[in-house]
């Protein structure tokens, strides 16, 4: 008989949209081979509102066990609990109200946590800033593991999060830059058993459509893929892709791929931007395939599966140098450059541009990095050896 595992995630499910989610799932499904995996979270879909919408109870998907327990639509005074604690950051109250108004609150799948939690062998919590990671572990101290997606953002000075990296009892970073940020805020994590992973990537699925007839692409494209939303960056992206445009005698668009959050449907109408809204896995790697290159401009990433999705397929990036995480992918693969400014994103996509056969090498050594660090039996071997070691002792 296989061990129980626990994941713990905001949201899951194959139509949520949202990186930490979609790697949630992967690997849960491929944990499954090794262990029956059972996933706790919310029957919320969207991360804007967390309004219901999965049917409550336990379903079995891909061999996964998803037990979806109840929630209730983001407090209104969010947006007011969110000011108060960036504030009093330090401030024990602030901190719990804007956990607790941010969401996605649930004290059915934290009292599910408290009351199961002997049935897993390992318990793991993803995502350090919601709701069932902050109070998942506090009911279970020293008995789960945390993968907290963590970056230097404001929220991560709110003093309940040092509260929850203090009663995790290991850790599971995706990247270095991820490990040295957290020992440094945190130093009392570097004596915690930890690991560091990732995620693996698929050999890329390509099929025949014709991406460019399917979208009404005509010219030549950079593409972007993510949450169109200003926290990603993607408003100054139109901006500066805006002023490239005006200054080149190139005819080339900016593809912008996923959900709408809070973009201005008129700064997507421009005549050289295509917003091709959310599509599907085999559609976004063929057009990020077709694509000159991939540029991401947000800020705040722990890994950005993306960017490994476009060197999956041997395609050069472009990214956000204030982005620790994106900088650290390029220095290591030499698979792209990165900007600081706009000035800087003119040049560097001028230069990617105009040099080609540099492109065409950046995007091989991208690729060749996804095949050292990142392609599943890695990770997955990586991951077991470490489960093994962290495994709670009493399991009923």
């Amino acid at each position: 008989m296989k061990e129980k595992i626990l994941l713990v995630v905001q949201r899951y499910g194959e139509k949520v949209n949202g990186g930490a989610e979609d790697y949630v799932r992967q690997y849960a499904e491929k944990l499954n081979t090794y262990y029956e995996v059972h996933v706790y979270t919310t029957n919320a879909l969207s991360c804007e509102s967390w309004a219901p919408y999965y049917v409550l109870g336990e379903r079995v998907v891909n061999d996964v066990h998803i037990h979806y327990f109840p929630t209730k639509k983001r407090h209104l005074l969010f947006p007011v609990a969110l000011q108060t604690a960036l504030s009093w950051p330090k401030n024990k109250n602030a901190g719990r109200r804007f956990v607790k108004y941010q969401g996605p609150q649930s004290k059915t799948l934290i009292r599910a946590i408290k009351k199961n939690h002997k049935k897993f062998s390992n318990i793991l919590f993803f995502a350090y800033l919601y709701y069932p990671s902050v109070y998942g572990i506090k009911a279970i101290k020293n008995k789960a593991i945390l993968v907290p997606f963590c970056h230097d953002e404001p929220y991560i000075y709110f003093s309940i999060y040092r509260n929850e990296f203090s009663n995790a009892k290991g850790l599971i970073f995706n990247t270095i830059e991820e490990r040295e940020f957290v020992y440094k805020l945190f130093p009392f994590t570097t004596s915690k058993p930890s690991t560091l992973l990732g995620i693996g990537i698929e050999p890329p699925s390509l099929s025949n459509i014709d991406v460019k007839k399917k979208f009404g692409l005509n010219n030549p494209y950079i593409i972007y893929v993510g949450r169109l939303d200003t926290a990603k960056g993607v408003d100054k992206l139109l901006k500066y892709f805006s002023t490239f445009a005006k200054q080149s005698k190139r005819k080339i668009d900016l593809v912008v791929v996923g959900q709408n959050v809070n973009i201005m449907e008129e700064e997507l109408n421009a005549s050289n931007i295509k917003s091709v809204g959310f599509v599907d896995p085999l559609d976004k790697n063929a057009l990020i395939n077709n694509s000159e290159l991939l540029v991401l401009p947000s800020m705040f990433e722990s890994l950005s599966i993306v960017v490994l999705e476009a060197f999956n397929l041997h395609r050069p990036i472009l990214v956000n140098e204030k982005c620790q995480v994106l900088k650290g992918h390029i220095l290591r693969s030499n698979g792209g450059l990165y900007y600081d400014n706009k000035e800087e994103f003119v040049a560097t996509l001028n230069y990617l541009l105009d040099n080609p056969s540099i492109a065409k090498a950046m995007g091989e050594n991208g690729y060749q990095y996804v095949e050292t660090n990142y392609r599943w039996p890695i990770i997955i071997n990586h991951l077991l050896s470490f489960l093994k070691e962290t495994k709670n002792d009493k399991v009923s």
